[in-house]
């Protein structure tokens, strides 16, 4: 006990590796608005934070929400977003359709008059696993 185990890769540095893909991930999202996926888990809560550092308010974290995420992978989720002040958006994926609890806008939702994310309209929607959700405004 107590013995480190160390495996070399030909030409693999973990420190220039993170740096590297920290370069490359800034020039991606630079000036640019993203939206990343948050489980909780230490790829996506980096990328979400590197996202986050240099986009601020263009960068939304986006989790799923449903019977079928484990309720740490919930709470860490949520630890990580309070710790980072990360803004993030819950989707559930609690649908009737697929088991759930059948939660969701029904046929129609309309927005509300509580300003967010720098504007004067928000609207909150809960969306079924693998939806797809393209919003486009009315001419």
């Amino acid at each position: 006990m107590g013995k480190r185990l160390s495996v070399a890769v030909q030409g693999f540095h973990p420190s220039s590796f993170l740096s590297e893909e920290t370069a490359r991930l800034r020039e991606l999202a630079q000036d640019r608005k993203v939206i990343s996926a948050v489980s909780g888990g230490v790829d996506s809560t980096y990328v979400a934070y590197v996202a986050n550092t240099e986009l601020g308010p263009r960068a939304l974290c986006v989790t799923g929400e449903s019977a079928s995420v484990p309720e740490y992978q919930k709470a860490e989720s949520d630890r990580l977003v309070e710790e980072f002040g990360f803004n993030r958006e819950l989707i559930n994926t609690d649908s009737h359709d697929y088991g759930g609890s059948n939660l969701g806008n029904g046929t129609w939702t309309h927005s509300q008059s509580h300003a967010a994310h720098g504007h004067a309209q928000s609207l909150s929607l809960l969306l079924p696993p693998l939806a797809t959700l393209i919003l486009q405004p009315e001419n």
